[in-house]
């Protein structure tokens, strides 16, 4: 009730009190874990409308000419709605809002270079919620994706305004971001301005806290340049689970996953599946078979074990004596019925569930 109250109060312009509504409610869930009410309302929910509150606050803001409060005000949005993307369960709600507070940011600000910067922001954004969310979440960014390059298409003196952005020792990291963006747009590429944009990216891939944005970005074009180089792509992804940003990702924990098991780290591999099966709670990939595994020069992995549980057809566990580790099988789609302690080989496939133990043989 309060969360809805709170929206209405901001719906009628009056964010402080919508402010004010919604932290009631985010202390209510915080202290009562065991409240009928929380099966119906979750916490993420009320981190994104307090982030969509305090980016009106940042409009109203703006349009009053106050600009330090309006980016302190568009700061805090940001912040709720990181929290409110750190959901177990994928959310494109924060996604779709942030994307479109920068949209809507750069609509209607004259000066060009912070316009550029938000379209590119907004972008950064939806190339994120490609990452995270399901397939059937995404057609509105795609929608909004499409709306942001009109739009950057339409501005005059494009190039110089980036040249210049870069030129700025202030601006220079973003403006290089901006520009190789920008390059990504265009349908196609050379490999000469590939790799030049690859070696400014490693500027910042080299620092012990680089961008999250840019490392997104360096992992695209190195793939671009390096679509075989498995190993190279390994540790660049390794690098991305170090930030803090990335954690969540599921589909760069996905790619660690197979990627580990690709190079013989077994066990490094169930980790990431495991954490991947932890927060990819409601995503449809947790159904079905999405990869087998392979080595690295791509020949599908066999291994022996034996049957050690028959829990139901639906679930029960092979052994891999070579790897001290079981893998769960499904009986029934198996082309014979396994019995408890028979020998059988397998390979291994994957999905937001992790190892799953396919195609038994005995």
């Amino acid at each position: 009730v309060l969360h809805h109250f709170g929206l209405f109060e901001s719906d009628q312009k009056h964010q402080d009190r919508a402010v004010e509504i919604l932290e009631q409610a985010l202390s209510q869930l915080q202290k009562h874990t065991f409240l009928p009410f929380k099966r119906s309302e979750r916490i993420e929910n009320i981190y994104n409308t307090l982030g969509l509150v305090y980016s009106r606050k940042g409009q109203e803001a703006e349009e009053a000419g106050d600009k330090d409060s309006a980016e302190l005000f568009y700061s805090t949005a940001t912040d709720y709605f990181t929290k409110a993307k750190a959901s177990i369960a994928p959310n494109a709600y924060p996604y779709d809002s942030e994307a479109r507070m920068y949209t809507f940011r750069a609509e209607r600000l004259a000066e060009a270079r912070t316009k550029v910067s938000l379209y590119v922001s907004a972008l950064e954004v939806i190339e994120e919620a490609e990452d995270v969310l399901p397939e059937e979440d995404l057609p509105r960014f795609y929608v909004l994706k499409s709306k942001i390059q009109e739009n950057i298409n339409g501005i005059e003196n494009l190039s110089a305004i980036v040249s210049e952005m870069q030129r700025d020792p202030e601006m220079q990291d973003s403006g290089n971001r901006v520009s190789i963006r920008l390059y990504l747009l265009r349908e196609s590429q050379s490999t000469e301005k590939l790799h030049q944009a690859l070696t400014i990216l490693q500027k910042q891939y080299a620092t012990d806290l680089p961008n999250p944005s840019a490392m997104r970005l360096y992992t695209r074009v190195f793939r671009m340049l390096y679509p075989n180089d498995q190993a190279g792509l390994y540790e660049i992804l390794k690098k991305r689970y170090s930030l803090s940003d990335e954690r969540r990702n599921l589909s760069l924990l996905y790619e660690l996953g197979k990627l580990a098991f690709t190079f013989s780290e077994y066990p490094q591999s169930r980790e990431f599946f495991a954490e991947l099966e932890r927060i990819s709670q409601g995503h449809p990939k947790r159904s079905g078979i999405h990869d087998v595994g392979t080595d690295a020069q791509g020949n599908t992995v066999e291994f022996t074990g034996s049957v050690v549980q028959l829990r139901s057809i639906r679930q029960s566990f092979v052994d891999i004596p070579e790897l001290r580790m079981r893998a769960p099988f499904l009986p029934f789609a198996q082309k014979f019925q396994p019995e408890l302690g028979e020998n059988v080989s397998f390979s291994i496939g994957f999905s937001y569930r992790g190892w799953l133990a396919i195609n038994l043989t005995r």
